[in-house]
C-alpha cells in the first residue's frame, strides 16, 4: 500500500510538472529504415527536432533523434505499435 501511495504521489508530481512546463517538440523526419514480415514491421526513424517548453524553443537548437519503431497492419492500414527514443 505504501509503495502505491508513493507511486501515485510521484505520478501527481510529474503530471503537475508537465502541466506547468508544457514540454514538446517540433521537427521533421530525416530518414526511415524499415523491415517487414507479414503484418509486422520494425526499424528506425531519424528526426531533426527542436525541444520546446511552453511552446518556446529550448537552448541547444535542433538535433537529430533516433527512434526504434514497430508497426502492425490492422485491417487496411499500418499503425505504429511502439515508438521508443534511443539514447
Amino acid at each position: 500500500m505504501a509503495r502505491q501511495l508513493l507511486a501515485n504521489a510521484e505520478s501527481a508530481r510529474i503530471d503537475a510538472t508537465l502541466a506547468r512546463d508544457k514540454p514538446g517538440s517540433r521537427g521533421t523526419v530525416a530518414a526511415v529504415e524499415l523491415a517487414a514480415t507479414g503484418r509486422r514491421a520494425w526499424g528506425i526513424v531519424v528526426t531533426r527536432e527542436q525541444t520546446l517548453t511552453d511552446e518556446h524553443p529550448n537552448l541547444g537548437g535542433q538535433r537529430y533523434r533516433i527512434y526504434a519503431v514497430r508497426l502492425v497492419h490492422d485491417r487496411h492500414r499500418w499503425q505504429v505499435s511502439a515508438w521508443t527514443p534511443q539514447p
